[in-house]
C-alpha cells in the first residue's frame, strides 16, 4: 500500500482514466463522504459545463475514483460527537472506517472484516448511470440549501471572541490568536462554540460540560482532541473572513472548507483548490503534505507513458501485481510523495517486472479463504493495537482504461469457482 492521500472532486475530475489508474495503483485513497455528497450533487445540473449530460460526466468520474485500496472515511460530524464524549479519534494518518465487523479466525487471531461499504456500491450504481429516486431528490435539495447559504449567523457569534481592537494583520497572526484562545478559554464556551458552527446536536454540549466537570483535564486539547482540531478550523477561517482575508460571497467554501476537517487521517492532502493552498499549511502535521493537483497530475502522465515499455507483461501479469511501488528510474511528484511519507521505500526490492512465486500466491490465497469462511464474529470490540489482521472486499475491475489491473485469464478462474 501506498502513502494515505485525501483528494476533493475537481483533482479527479483532472485526471483522464488512464492516468487514475497509477493514481490508484500507488496511493490508499482516503475518500470522504464529501466527495460523495459534490458528486451526487452534481446531479441536479442535468448538463455540465462541458457540454455533456451531468449523468455521463458523474458515470466518468465514478470510474476514475480508486476502489482497491481504497475506503471511506468516516463523517467528521460522528468523529466531533465522538470525541466530546471521550471516544479516542486516532489522528495519526490512518482511514477511520465504519460497518467493521470482529471475528476470531480459526487459529485464535483477532480480524476485523470490511464488506463494500454503501458509498462504494453507490459508485458502481452511478458507473452505470443508476441513480436511486431519493438520490436525486437530495441532488436538489443539496444545491437548494447551497444556493440559500450565508455566513451572517457563525459570522455573528465568532466577532464576539475578537476583543475589540486587537490587531490581526494577516493568517498567520490569526492562526496564533486562535490556538492562544483555544488554550485559554474556559470549556463552556469552546463546547458552545464547536456545537453552534458544527451544528451538533444541542444535547451533547450538557453530555460534553459533565464529562469536563467530572474530570481534571489541562485543557480543551486534552480533552476533546480532534474536536479542537475541527474547532481550530472553523474559528481560523470565519476571522479570516471577518478580517476580509476570505470572501463572504462563496457558499462553496463551506464545503471546500470541511475537506480540512480529514487532515488527520492521512499523509497526503491533494488538490487544485485555492482555499485549501491557502488554509491547509496551518493545520497539517510536520509529517504531512500539501500536493497541488497539477505537479501530481503531471507525475501520473509520466507514469502513464513509462509503463508503456512494459504493456506486454503487464498484459500478463497485471499491473496490481507487476508495479507494487513507483519505478526507481523515474523522478516524478509519485516518488518525491513516497521519499517523504516512507523514507526507505527505495532500499527493499521491488516486484517491478519480477515474476511472482504462484505456489505461494496460491497458499496464501487458500489461507484466505478459510480465514473468511470459518471465522466467526465476536464481540469483544479489541483495541486495534491488539488486531492481527483487516480483510477487506473489493471488487477490482479486470481492466480499466488501457490497462491490464487482474492476471491474464483470471476471468476463466472466477467462472469456474
Amino acid at each position: 500500500m501506498g502513502p494515505t492521500i485525501i483528494f476533493d472532486k475537481s483533482f479527479l475530475q483532472s485526471l483522464s482514466v488512464d492516468e487514475s489508474v497509477f493514481f490508484e495503483q500507488f496511493f490508499l485513497s482516503n475518500i470522504t463522504l464529501l466527495f460523495y455528497v459534490e458528486t451526487l450533487g452534481d446531479l441536479d445540473l442535468v448538463q455540465h459545463k462541458s457540454g455533456k449530460p451531468i449523468t455521463k460526466v458523474i458515470s466518468e468520474l465514478a470510474t476514475k475514483t480508486p476502489l482497491n485500496g481504497a475506503a471511506p472515511n468516516v463523517h467528521h460530524s460522528r468523529l466531533v460527537l465522538g470525541s466530546l464524549v471521550g471516544i479516542d479519534v486516532e489522528m495519526d494518518g490512518r482511514i477511520i472506517r465504519d460497518g467493521g465487523v470482529e471475528k476470531i479466525d480459526p487459529d485464535g487471531n483477532v480480524g476485523i472484516f470490511y464488506d463494500e461499504s454503501p458509498e462504494e456500491l453507490a459508485l458502481k450504481r452511478w458507473h452505470d448511470q443508476d441513480y436511486f429516486e431519493v438520490e436525486k431528490l437530495f441532488s436538489q435539495e443539496w444545491r437548494k440549501s447551497l444556493s440559500n447559504l450565508t455566513f451572517d449567523y457563525v459570522l455573528g457569534i465568532v466577532k464576539n471572541i475578537v476583543p475589540g481592537g486587537t490587531q490581526l494583520s494577516n493568517p498567520t497572526q490569526i492562526n496564533n490568536f486562535v490556538n492562544n484562545f483555544i488554550s485559554t478559554t474556559k470549556p463552556e464556551l469552546l463546547l458552545y462554540l464547536i456545537t453552534e458552527l458544527s451544528g451538533l446536536p444541542k444535547n451533547y454540549y450538557l453530555k460534553s460540560l459533565d464529562r469536563w466537570n467530572n474530570n481534571n483535564y489541562s485543557n480543551f486539547e486534552v480533552f476533546a482532541p480532534y474536536a479542537s482540531f475541527v474547532l481550530r478550523i472553523e474559528l481560523f477561517f470565519y476571522i479570516c473572513m471577518l478580517k476580509g482575508f476570505e470572501s463572504k460571497q462563496r457558499p462553496s467554501h463551506k464545503i471546500d472548507l470541511a475537506y480540512l476537517f480529514y487532515l488527520p487521517f492521512c499523509n497526503v492532502f491533494v488538490s487544485n483548490d485555492k482555499l485549501h493552498k491557502r488554509v491547509a499549511p496551518f493545520f497539517l502535521r510536520s509529517d504531512q503534505i500539501l500536493v497541488d493537483g497539477e505537479n501530481l497530475k503531471k507525475g501520473l502522465a509520466q507514469l502513464n507513458v513509462y509503463y508503456e515499455q512494459y504493456s506486454s507483461q503487464i498484459t500478463e501479469k497485471g499491473l496490481l501485481s507487476f508495479a507494487s511501488q513507483p519505478p526507481q528510474d523515474l523522478e516524478n511528484e509519485v516518488s518525491k510523495i513516497w521519499d517523504q511519507v516512507f523514507p526507505n521505500w527505495r532500499k527493499s526490492k521491488s516486484n517491478n517486472g519480477v515474476d511472482r512465486n504462484l505456489d505461494k500466491d496460491k497458499k496464501l490465497l487458500e489461507h484466505l479463504k478459510k480465514v473468511q469462511k470459518e471465522s466467526i464474529t465476536t464481540s469483544r470490540n479489541t483495541p486495534m493495537d491488539k488486531v492481527h489482521h483487516i480483510m477487506t472486499t473489493h471488487r477490482v475491475p479486470v481492466n480499466k482504461g488501457k490497462w491490464r489491473i487482474l492476471p491474464k485469464g483470471i476471468e476463466d478462474k472466477i467462472t469456474t469457482e
